[in-house]
């Protein structure tokens, strides 16, 4: 996986600057075939950039996940056409899905080919992140629910707007570690655009973005904030982590208590009388799980329908989960399928790690994290027709195969090497 602090080279590309503009304004664009005509211009400026240069290279032994997730997305497809009870919801589903796969491969292509590229996504959604943050701060928009006053910005609901900032809170930390390998210290604005971030998340109410971002701080600081491990090193993160739970335990409850989240945490908690499992079974997540579930027990093999939970659930709404939707309206084949693109992710990913040098470990490790974010968030949150969810899938396929690539390069050479010496 080529390591450069070239982090502009894109500017230089038309394909660079398509990609820029669209993951800047798939955060927020909500109108009628607007991100449409960006995803016209993107696929236009990479097949061209293909046939002016040749590059068609990419197409060569693609990798397991991009097939798997293209058979799903035939599989919803077909069976979709033959079980959906409204053909209407499910053509306007299977569309998106389609729209979003080819979303994928045109990200993996282009990183593939052009490794600067993926500086150019990450910069539009560093860029359309910051623009959704000062929506959330100039009062552009808000959602009334219940009492509270929940900040959106211009995204369509504030939920939106909490797991975009999650998801680009993440993707941040990318950089850290190779800036810090560089020793550059302007690495250290990135403090700032953190805290920003989750202030905004919490004025957003988003209690599943708030803890997916706990989780994250955690883990990242107990387990892949160093470049370079050892023994006493891990020991004394793993002590410090675990000082740093039973604080938060303590802090962050008073800290988010007069907050649009936090009161919506202790309203979820009281619920039941203080009951956890109480309030969760009376909230209609739960309810959708439920009835999710016997939906796929009543169609196992191929589901509802894609896009037709809400046809069977009471209120006419989707399951609101990563897990259940896919479950629900592609059966268990399809659930197989759709899940299996992320075993592979970390199964690679890991694997890598063995291999790498610091710098491409420490890459690796924040890939694994962001797939524990997006499979955390996931609980509470669909994914299957979301274009920043599947870009940033089609980035990791590339960066993993990159580097596999590369890894596979340097063993050819060193076993060349060990036989003419031999």
């Amino acid at each position: 996986m080529p390591v450069s602090l070239n982090y502009f080279g894109w500017l230089k590309r038309p394909s660079g600057w398509s990609l820029f503009l669209f993951f800047c304004t798939t955060l927020f664009l909500e109108g009628a075939n607007q991100q449409r005509v960006l995803g016209i211009l993107l696929c236009g400026s990479f097949i061209w950039g293909c046939v002016n240069k040749g590059q068609w290279h990419w197409l060569k032994e693609p990798p397991p996940e991009m097939l798997i997730q293209s058979l799903w997305v035939v599989w919803a497809g077909v069976t979709g056409i033959c079980v959906a009870d409204n053909i209407y919801e499910f053509w306007n589903v299977f569309r998106v899905v389609a729209q979003v796969l080819i979303l994928m491969w045109v990200v993996y292509g282009l990183v593939i080919t052009w490794p600067e590229m993926v500086h150019a996504i990450f910069a539009g959604l560093l860029v359309g992140s910051l623009i959704l943050i000062g929506s959330a701060f100039t009062g552009e928009a808000h959602l009334q629910q219940e009492a509270d006053e929940r900040v959106m910005g211009i995204t369509s609901n504030p939920n939106n707007l909490g797991l975009y900032l999650t998801i680009i809170f993440v993707l941040a930390f990318w950089y850290w570690g190779e800036l810090a390998a560089a020793k550059k210290r302007w690495r250290f604005l990135l403090l700032p655009y953190w805290a920003i971030s989750i202030v905004t998340i919490a004025m957003s109410g988003s209690k599943k973005s708030l803890v997916g971002v706990m989780f994250f701080l955690l883990i990242w600081f107990g387990w892949a904030s160093t470049l370079k491990t050892s023994l006493a090193k891990v020991f004394i993160r793993f002590l410090t982590m675990v000082i740093m739970v039973a604080v938060a335990f303590i802090i962050v409850p008073k800290m988010l208590e007069d907050t649009n989240v936090g009161k919506r945490f202790a309203n979820f908690y009281n619920q039941s009388n203080g009951s956890i499992s109480g309030a969760a079974e009376d909230n209609i997540r739960y309810q959708m799980y439920q009835d999710g579930w016997n939906m796929t027990l009543e169609h196992p093999v191929f589901g509802v329908g894609l896009g037709n939970f809400g046809q069977h659930f009471w209120t006419g709404q989707v399951s609101h989960s990563n897990y259940m939707e896919p479950l629900a309206t592609t059966g268990f084949v399809g659930f197989v399928l759709y899940q299996s693109i992320y075993v592979i992710f970390f199964y690679r990913a890991l694997r890598l790690m063995g291999g790498s040098d610091f710098v491409s470990r420490y890459k690796m490790k924040i890939i694994v994290l962001m797939l524990f974010t997006l499979q955390l968030l996931g609980i509470g949150a669909p994914w299957q027709a979301d274009t920043t969810a599947y870009g940033m899938l089609g980035v990791i396929s590339a960066l993993t195969c990159s580097l596999k690539r590369s890894q596979q390069q340097i063993n050819v050479i060193d076993t060349a090497g060990e036989d003419t010496v031999s």
